[in-house]
């Protein structure tokens, strides 16, 4: 062969794979476009907060994808491989995640609210009890009203914590209050 002839041969095989190339940048910019529109979606939604190894390496995954899609359209190709198999999964993830999430949440709020009501109702037996101890009418009538302000305070209090320092700091009152009977 002339050398005329292997370098026109040379030159049409750097031509169809330049021309290879541009197909695969182009098809994987497609590609690219939908995975970063898809973790548009995800972020809108809110579901990111429930998945968030997963959108940390979809995020990694389309920086790379970007960084190589013009100098290495065969390696985004592949990159793009790799989170077509795994971004179709993500929102039903994220939404189970976010399921499970809400439904431990309510046995949570559900549970403390039970906790709640225990100790409100332990307050009051306490209460009634060293009530029952008094044998004077006037004093449990003068003590009743003034006390049942302070359970109805308490009763009131939201926070389990706070409920649990004024049921401690009550007692001994009540216990005092008993004792001066």
């Amino acid at each position: 062969m002339s050398s005329s002839y292997e370098y026109s041969y040379q030159l049409e095989a750097e031509r169809r794979r330049q021309i290879y190339l541009n197909r695969i940048a182009a098809t994987t910019e497609e590609f690219y476009r939908r995975y970063e529109q898809q973790y548009r979606e995800i972020l809108s939604c809110g579901l990111a907060a429930y998945i968030p190894s997963e959108m940390s390496r979809l995020e990694s995954d389309l920086a790379r994808i970007r960084d190589l899609l013009v100098s290495d359209p065969e390696s985004a190709r592949d990159i793009s491989f790799e989170i077509g198999s795994y971004i179709r999964t993500m929102s039903s993830l994220a939404t189970e995640a976010r399921e499970e999430f809400d439904r431990s949440e309510r046995m949570r709020v559900a549970t403390l609210h039970a906790e709640r009501e225990q100790q409100q109702s332990e307050l009051m037996n306490e209460y009634f009890k060293v009530i029952q101890t008094i044998k004077n009418p006037i004093v449990v009538n003068y003590s009743i009203p003034k006390k049942c302000k302070n359970l109805e305070k308490i009763l009131k209090v939201e926070n389990y914590l706070l409920l649990q320092n004024l049921k401690k700091s009550q007692l001994p009152l009540f216990l005092k209050l008993k004792k001066s009977f």
